[in-house]
């Protein structure tokens, strides 16, 4: 889960009389479904292709690490919603261009900054397709604290309303319809928690366009452990593997150039 139950207490003011510690963990796994929603992007069936001399992602039978578009710039997320990070996170495919055939690939490990390997070497003949979801910030090893806060925030929030978790599920939140018939008052408590975490929504969103420095640009967040490029050499490698709509590859699900 993105966070526990004593950030969402903390932050919400919630006492363990109002609401019990049972029904915030059953809130905090569904917010970490919606949180997922409007932090992250996902991608399906990327292709990958050649993006620069430090991920040349060559299938030739002998290389088994494979990065994918959004490698270095962003993070992986949480592909399953499970408020975590592992190698159920990145479905890899093996496609035959032989035969037409695709099977299935479990990757040996996952990096957080967009890559992961493979225990079998691809043949020469075969092509990778990834799904994923990618995020501005990490969720592993530790969740960054945007993240955190907007989940605690956003569970306060639904558990101001009284909503039971059978009926969760039921209601729209973030970037789609909140249903205020729900017990969501114009000042109230739920109100305001909801409202802050739209505003570390957006926080977080502005991510995706910000750039750090003019003329080197991170491709981490973690500034101690960031991969440094040129500038240009930054701007040819984002343009790798683009068509003239921004759009990278069969199936890819990323929502245009970033």
């Amino acid at each position: 889960m993105y966070c526990d139950i004593d950030r969402v207490r903390m932050l919400s003011g919630l006492s363990t009389t109002s609401v019990s510690d049972i029904y915030l963990e059953q809130m905090i796994k569904y917010s970490t479904e919606r949180v997922n929603a409007d932090i992250s992007k996902r991608v399906t069936l990327e292709t990958l292709v050649y993006l620069d001399k430090y991920r040349s992602n060559v299938i030739n039978g002998v290389n088994t690490t494979f990065y994918v578009l959004n490698s270095w710039k962003f993070f992986f997320g949480d592909f399953n919603n499970d408020g975590k990070f592992n190698t159920s996170d990145v479905e890899v495919w093996d496609y035959n261009q032989s035969d037409g055939t695709r099977t299935q690939v479990t990757p040996a490990t996952v990096d957080i900054r967009g890559s992961f390997t493979v225990t079998t070497p691809i043949e020469s003949n075969h092509e990778l397709r990834v799904s994923y979801r990618y995020c501005p910030l990490p969720i592993s090893p530790t969740v960054d604290g945007l993240i955190a806060d907007a989940t605690a925030y956003l569970t306060g929030s639904i558990a101001y309303t009284k909503i039971s978790p059978a009926d969760a599920g039921k209601i729209q939140i973030g970037r789609m319809k909140y249903d205020t018939g729900s017990g969501l008052t114009a000042g109230g408590p739920a109100f305001k928690l909801l409202q802050t975490y739209r505003e570390l929504v957006k926080r977080i969103d502005y991510m995706y366009t910000e750039r750090i420095s003019p003329g080197i640009r991170y491709y981490s967040m973690d500034l101690d452990n960031a991969v440094l490029m040129p500038d240009q050499e930054l701007q040819n490698s984002n343009t790798q593997g683009y068509n003239s709509s921004g759009v990278s590859g069969p199936g890819y699900g990323g929502g245009g150039s970033i």
